[in-house]
């Protein structure tokens, strides 16, 4: 919240000197996204997200026309449309670990006091000015690479930064958190869609369920029987995931040289 008021305003602010950027870390599956979607959506500001894996390493500038292939350039091209429309846009740079860091020092000077970026629109090299306009810029990454290795953003960009670790937002809420893995994963199968309707109380007995804490789901619920066996399985799931995620978060925080056996790489999102 602060950081969004240090960026946009607040209701009455006039001044014009408003800098910043908002940095969301943390692994796969916490929700960053999601997050900012709905922040967005409340704000009444355009959400612009920009996919980084599309971009790749390979991408060093804002030039669409020096993209690398097609996905790549239509990225580009979001990216410098939403710098353009600049009035009540929040731009979106999702998993940034995959970006090289010549092209997020471009991002240095939107986010200090001067709020202007260089980039291309229709083609023509264009001077952007944000200073004033209700803008934010929002970066969100996981804390470690693709290759495993521990992701370092460049530190100009780093200083003129909000960072906040979800992962340590969340500590003391893990059950929390464990349960929203469920329940945003009710609406994609077809058994489980109405629970998503239900009662606040039903859906703790489904999480429950799930858990193996307790029997079944009322009677009332249509193919209760067969609705719980799938909520075991899915917290079976998720209990696995969740495995494989604080297993990849350890093996990535450990110095090379304490190493006894391989990194292990793998990593997963409920998405």
């Amino acid at each position: 919240g602060n950081n969004l008021a240090k960026q946009i305003g607040t209701v009455g602010d006039k001044r014009s000197d408003r800098s910043g950027m908002l940095l969301l870390i943390s692994p796969p599956g916490y929700g960053k996204t999601t997050l900012m979607e709905y922040l967005a959506d409340r704000l009444g500001m355009i959400f612009v997200r920009v996919n980084g894996p599309t971009l790749g390493h390979e991408v060093s500038g804002l030039d669409p026309a020096q993209a690398p292939h097609r996905a790549a350039r239509e990225e580009l091209e979001k990216l410098n449309l939403g710098l353009a429309m600049g009035r009540n846009v929040m731009l979106y740079l999702d998993d940034i670990q995959h970006l090289s860091p010549e092209f997020l020092q471009k991002f240095i000077s939107l986010a200090d006091g001067t709020r202007r970026i260089d980039a291309v629109v229709n083609g023509q090299a264009t001077s952007i000015d944000l200073r004033g306009k209700r803008f934010c810029i929002v970066m969100a990454g996981n804390p470690y690479t693709e290759q495993g290795e521990r992701f370092q953003i460049p530190d100009m960009l780093a200083n003129r930064a909000d960072t906040y670790n979800l992962g340590d937002v969340l500590s003391g809420r893990e059950k929390l958190f464990a349960d929203s893995y469920l329940e945003n994963a009710l609406t994609a199968h077809p058994l489980t869609q109405p629970l998503a309707e239900r009662s606040r109380e039903e859906i703790r007995t489904a999480l429950r369920i799930a858990a193996g804490e307790d029997e079944a789901l009322p009677s009332s619920i249509p193919s209760a029987v067969e609705v719980g066996e799938l909520l075991r399985r899915m917290g079976t799931v998720r209990d696995l995931l969740m495995k494989v995620n604080a297993a990849y978060v350890a093996s990535a925080a450990q110095d090379d040289s304490y190493r006894t056996e391989p990194p292990f790489k793998l990593q997963g999102s409920y998405r």
